[in-house]
């Protein structure tokens, strides 16, 4: 009986037959394939034919000599989820025939690749007792928390909530290991703006709890609340990050605007409700609507930029108080005359209504 067959057919006895015949697999076996064939060994316990793989050079021990890890033993290992104690003391020992474990190989080192597989935290303690470097960071200069919140891939059989607590083990264990939660990649962004940027609002709190600060500014001179405002357009997110820092609204970012600048001058599709109370909440906070922004090359206001837009973010920002409605810019108009000059406006007569009300 082949090797492989003796293996689907869970016949033991004739994998060590197979074995001690000096019989290997395919070398062009699918990975798919393999990666089944190792979680059988793994799901029967049969780690006494592990050890006779490696002995038998069937399992390569240099990571040096990989391609990738996805052709390897460890794929099937990492994306294993009935890890006990018994598979953790198996590979306490067994790592110890492996070489070079530091060493990157497409991008990720053994240690990394097991945290993008959403291994068990046990493996990954074994990992890094073993010698696995802790501080690996990748051509972007990520370490493996900004890594892990950048990841594309989903966590095999885990729900949301699973995915978020393993997350949550993963970095208390790597900032108890010395990882800092705020280091920053070639962008100038912490793992904090990228969960932002990219939409990983589960991973926020846990990522606040361990120290990352709302208020770091990166390379474009955005900060966490301007992500959270007008990428995620999230009064839910915002406010969890103001427990932490306070936000700086009046600072100029790259572009020379700020978040409330922005918003006001590129309302997307949000609900009216949504706009609204976002434009509240943010002039609440102290955001100034009379702070001049770069747009297009021209100095203008957040007031300048509302002139133009519907009644209702005229509104929005009457109802806080904090417009004079006769104050007068530098050419001597006031806000009914800036409402007055856009007459793309469909609201025009309801504008200037609204404006003699306040």
């Amino acid at each position: 009986m082949k090797l492989e067959e003796a293996i689907r057919s869970k016949d033991f006895d004739s994998v060590l037959i197979a074995l001690a015949n000096g019989e290997k697999l395919p070398s062009d076996m699918h990975l798919q394939t393999k990666a089944s064939l190792y979680e059988i060994l793994i799901e029967a316990k049969q780690y006494d034919i592990l050890q006779l793989f490696v002995q038998n050079q069937i399992i390569e021990t240099d990571i040096y000599e990989y391609e990738n890890f996805d052709d390897s033993f460890f794929y099937a290992l990492f994306n294993y989820r009935k890890i006990d104690d018994e598979l953790i003391e198996f590979f306490d020992s067994f790592i110890g025939h492996f070489s070079n474990l530091n060493d990157e190989i497409k991008g990720y080192t053994l240690l990394s690749y097991a945290f993008i597989k959403g291994a068990q935290v046990g493996l990954i303690n074994t990992l890094i007792n073993a010698g696995c470097e802790v501080n690996f960071r990748n051509n972007e200069d990520e370490d493996i928390i900004h890594q892990l919140v950048k990841s594309t891939e989903s966590v095999y059989g885990m729900s949301t909530e699973d995915c978020k607590d393993l997350f949550n083990q993963y970095v208390s264990l790597l900032v108890g290991n010395g990882v800092e939660v705020d280091s920053v990649n070639v962008k100038n962004e912490t793992s904090l703006i990228s969960a932002l940027r990219f939409r990983k609002i589960n991973f926020l709190t846990v990522l606040l709890e361990n120290g990352a600060n709302p208020a770091h500014v990166d390379a474009d001179g955005n900060n966490g609340f301007y992500y959270a405002i007008i990428w995620n357009h999230d009064l839910d997110v915002y406010p969890k990050l103001c427990e932490y820092a306070t936000p700086a609204l009046n600072v100029l970012n790259g572009v020379g605007q700020t978040t409330l600048f922005n918003y006001v001058a590129e309302l997307n599709y949000d609900s009216l409700e949504t706009n609204q109370a976002i434009i509240k909440q943010l002039i609440n906070d102290g955001a100034d609507v009379y702070k001049f922004c770069n747009r297009y090359g021209e100095q203008k206001t957040t007031l300048d930029m509302a002139a133009g837009k519907s009644v209702e973010i005229l509104e929005a920002i009457l109802e806080t108080g904090v417009v004079d409605l006769n104050a007068q810019d530098s050419n001597g108009n006031t806000l009914l005359h800036k409402v007055c000059a856009h007459n793309v406006n469909e609201d025009h007569d309801k504008a200037k209504e609204t404006l003699s009300f306040y």
